[in-house]
């Protein structure tokens, strides 16, 4: 497990950073002026040493906020500006753009949120345990709206699909609505917000994968650093790659549109709740809880993780009040 550093120019890209992160939904201080630190970093390496990789860890401070967050920068020669083409998320490498956020050093390097780019996928894919899938970080599409991670659809580079590790989902095993498992297509998520501990994102599907559960997206790669906090380090998971499952639908929002459409979800319903009790089961076979001891650690760890999504939740200031409409669940009585 790969251990954070300090470079001399971590600090000159939060300087950077303090004029670019505001504006990022998942950044989670709003309304306020946020003191950043650079916590540490990590250094990947481009296998085609295209730019330099770095994966900063900032600690936002301000009024009900204390969260560390990851903010992946790529950063390039000012000289190489002219030449390069269009990367996924944003303008030319020397251009405004939403990946965009500054320029550093003497001579200047430019430096882009490196989620999406090229040269930060293939260098996390190198870096990454798991069995890591060829993909075509090329063509990587950065999904937007996310409110605390950033994700990225990578499609193979091999479309005869990923590697065998257990048994993936077929469509006839998959219920209606859940979708299709793209050949050998990923997604990577890039926790933005960082807890300690494993995070349940990883570990829980792992675990399911591994006893053969094939209702949950293979994990295919993930990546953990440790870093300092409160005097002593503390590690977690940074981003986790998957199988990715194209078509499917959030449950609620389907059971809406067909009950505003007049149809019956009990067929579905019946579904869903047969493979969520097959979940229970899966999860008690790979998660057994028979070791109090271990018990006790999971719990605390989840605790810990379920903490830190609180503070990082309600030191958002609210957007709007929101309405009521239909979909809205009944007030409690009294």
């Amino acid at each position: 497990m790969a251990v954070t550093d300090h470079e001399p120019t971590d600090d000159e890209v939060v300087r950077l950073l303090a004029d670019w992160l505001p504006d990022r939904r998942w950044f989670p201080v709003k309304g306020a002026d946020a003191r950043l630190t650079a916590v540490g970093g990590l250094t990947l390496a481009d296998p085609r040493g295209e730019a330099r990789v770095r994966i900063l860890l900032v600690r936002a401070e301000a009024p009900g906020v204390d969260t560390v967050l990851q903010v992946p920068v790529t950063m390039r020669p000012d000289r190489t500006a002219a030449d390069d083409g269009p990367t996924p998320g944003g303008a030319r490498p020397g251009q405004a753009g939403p990946a965009w956020i500054g320029s550093v050093g003497s001579p200047p390097m430019h430096v882009r949120d490196g989620v999406g780019d090229p040269a930060f996928l293939r260098a996390w894919m190198s870096a990454a345990e798991g069995p890591r899938p060829p993909v075509d970080a090329e063509h990587a599409r950065v999904l937007t709206g996310e409110q605390s991670n950033t994700s990225v659809i990578i499609p193979a580079s091999d479309p005869a699909g990923a590697p065998d590790e257990g048994p993936a989902a077929s469509a006839e095993s998959r219920p209606p609505g859940a979708g299709d498992a793209t050949h050998g297509a990923a997604i990577l998520k890039v926790f933005r917000a960082l807890a300690p501990g494993d995070n349940p994102d990883v570990d829980v599907p792992r675990a399911l994968a591994r006893g053969g559960w094939v209702h949950v997206p293979r994990p295919l790669g993930w990546l953990e650093a440790q870093w300092p906090e409160d005097g002593s380090l503390v590690h977690g998971h940074l981003a986790v790659l998957s199988e990715f499952v194209d078509g499917a639908q959030d449950g609620f929002e389907l059971a809406c549109a067909m009950a505003e459409r007049g149809e019956s979800f009990a067929d579905l319903a019946r579904d869903l709740g047969s493979v969520v009790a097959g979940m229970h089961a899966a999860l008690a076979s790979a998660l057994p809880t028979t070791d109090p001891g271990r018990a006790d650690e999971r719990a605390a760890a989840t605790a810990d993780a379920v903490r830190a999504r609180y503070r990082w939740a309600s030191g958002r200031s609210s957007r709007s009040t929101p309405t009521a409409s239909r979909r809205s669940p009944p007030a409690p009585p009294g």
